[in-house]
């Protein structure tokens, strides 16, 4: 366990991104399915003919695999649910498909508008576990069944692999193992429970298929 420090507040220089707003950017989707994420499908009693995804500890909601072959859309991250590459500065949105309340896949690639200027204040976490053979990429506060943060860890050097994992000052709970690496995470906590929903997005790459998925860790 890594020793407990204060919270922590750190300026990040983010460049300028070389195109301008709403200038199209080729992405196509494919879909991502709760077995690809090393999960499975469980019956549901009350809906027989319908499974329910699970990944870990967490419930999938929906996945797609993002490509394209634009330089500028890799390293990428999240800040307040919208994705930027931290490696060239651009901001991206889409149009999400929707089909029975999952996201289905994406189209009308653009470049957005950025969220915030050339430097930002980005807080870390008070304090986390050390994983072996893993290293922290962000975490967020939660305050759900005892634990305080809700972080997310690429396996060390490239592995393709990470872990969300819940923890405090006292303990740590792996609740899901992926075949891939983060990019960044969002959090979206439910209106009437202790639930949260997980946004997630790979690291991208050019060339590369980039994952992007919901999960649901009810505590």
């Amino acid at each position: 366990m890594a020793a407990i420090v204060a919270l922590l507040a750190s300026v990040t220089a983010v460049p300028a991104c070389p195109a301008p707003v709403d200038e199209p950017v080729a992405i196509t989707s494919s879909t991502l399915s709760a077995e690809r994420l090393g999960g499975s499908y469980r019956t549901r009693p009350d809906q027989p003919s319908r499974g329910e995804g699970h990944v870990g500890q967490l419930r999938y909601n929906w996945g797609v695999i993002l490509r394209s072959s634009d330089t500028r859309f890799a390293s990428l991250r999240y800040y307040r649910g919208e994705v930027y590459s931290s490696s060239t500065g651009c901001w991206f949105s889409w149009a999400s498909k929707w089909d029975d309340g999952t996201i289905t896949g994406v189209s009308d690639g653009r470049i957005s508008k950025p969220l915030f200027p050339d430097s930002y204040v980005e807080y870390e976490p008070g304090y986390s576990p050390d994983i072996a053979g893993y290293r922290l990429l962000e975490a967020k506060e939660v305050h759900t069944s005892g634990y305080a943060w809700l972080g997310v860890w690429n396996a060390a050097g490239s592995a393709k692999r990470s872990q969300i994992i819940a923890y405090d000052g006292q303990r740590s709970t792996v609740l899901a193992t992926l075949p891939l690496r983060i990019g960044g995470m969002t959090l979206t906590p439910h209106l009437h429970s202790a639930a949260q929903s997980i946004t997630l997005i790979g690291e991208g790459g050019l060339g590369r298929p980039t994952p992007y998925m919901s999960l649901t860790w009810y505590g």
